[in-house]
């Protein structure tokens, strides 16, 4: 089993945290197993196979020197080198859309155009990595650009 558990203190704003939690949930396109008040468990929607989705425990609580703790724990029954990078990058892009994600809700932005905005913005990047290190042709590139793009 692969696992990988990440964490960040979040300056919560007006909009309560888990509103913001379960939006990026949505934007990402994976769907909620279970939920409680400051708890909420997710499955990615098939990214291996039908039986081996990526599943997040996510918790929030007060963090000790202020603002809300963010806790984030990955499994995946796969092992291997090739699972932990998956899991772990998930987990950092999740957590990293949740916080930017509240510091565009705390600056005044509609919450969910700016998650959009910003998954949009990642995916690109990540899609420009694989073409710089050769993993996708030209024409790979543009097309899967060009998706994300016109959604």
């Amino acid at each position: 089993m692969s696992e990988y558990i990440g964490s960040d203190i979040i300056n919560e704003g007006e909009i309560p945290l888990m509103d913001i939690i379960l939006d990026v949930v949505e934007e990402l396109g994976w769907r909620v197993v279970d939920r409680e008040d400051k708890w909420v468990s997710v499955t990615e929607k098939s990214r291996f196979d039908n039986y081996n989705p990526l599943r997040m425990d996510i918790n929030v609580r007060a963090g000790q020197a202020g603002g809300t703790e963010l806790t984030v724990h990955a499994i995946n029954a796969g092992q291997g080198p090739v699972q932990d990078e998956y899991i772990r990058s998930q987990v950092i892009r999740f957590v990293d859309s949740v916080k930017m994600t509240a510091e565009g809700v705390s600056s005044g932005l509609n919450r969910r155009e700016f998650i959009r905005t910003f998954s949009i913005s990642t995916e690109l990047g990540r899609l420009s990595a694989l073409h710089d290190e050769g993993k996708l042709t030209e024409e790979e590139y543009r097309k899967a650009k060009e998706k994300v793009i016109n959604g």
